[in-house]
């Protein structure tokens, strides 16, 4: 499920609020209906591009977040925040890895359960979300162009789906398509 969510972010200004966009992937087990990963791209608070990945508590810690997009190396990211029930990996989002989305079409990530089995989720990258006037409200004037990927890529929504779900464990052989 992709959404688009809007976050109120305030200024030094106690008058002034501005808004920034978010865009959450999340992915749902077909058998268990259970959430397997929550992938997140939003813009900090120096309007810096950082994406999380969220997943349910009851991971090694030690390997943490394995986020593969299109033939670029890996991206590892640690777990930042480890609670009850969930925990969450955090690595900024540069232009180089945004240009390399641009140019792919596939992703996936991938962590290790406490029980050792190795989860990946399969991603399908589409492209950005073409801007349409559904939003127009949400901006001033209705100047939606604030989310066109190719102006703003670092406020843009992107499309995704899942490809393949299901677990692979340690050992299993790998194919790249």
């Amino acid at each position: 499920m992709n959404k688009l969510r809007l976050l109120p972010k305030t200024n030094s200004s106690p008058q002034m609020i501005s808004w920034r966009c978010t865009l959450l992937q999340s992915r749902v087990d077909a058998d268990s209906k259970k959430v397997v990963l929550i992938w997140s791209i939003s813009s900090g608070n120096k309007n810096e591009l950082i994406q999380a990945v969220t997943v349910p508590a009851g991971v090694s810690v030690k390997e943490g977040v394995r986020l593969f997009i299109g033939d670029a190396e890996p991206l590892t990211m640690s777990y930042d925040i480890c609670g009850a029930r969930v925990c969450i990996a955090k690595a900024p989002l540069d232009d180089k890895l945004v240009g390399i989305m641009k140019a792919s079409q596939k992703a996936s990530a991938s962590y290790v359960q406490m029980s050792k089995q190795l989860l990946q989720v399969n991603l399908e990258l589409t492209g950005f979300a073409a801007p349409c006037q559904n939003q127009a409200r949400w901006f001033l004037e209705g100047r939606i162009g604030r989310i066109s990927g190719t102006a703003h890529p670092e406020d843009a929504r992107w499309y995704a789906s899942v490809v393949e779900e299901g677990p692979v464990a340690p050992g299993d052989a790998v194919t790249l398509l």
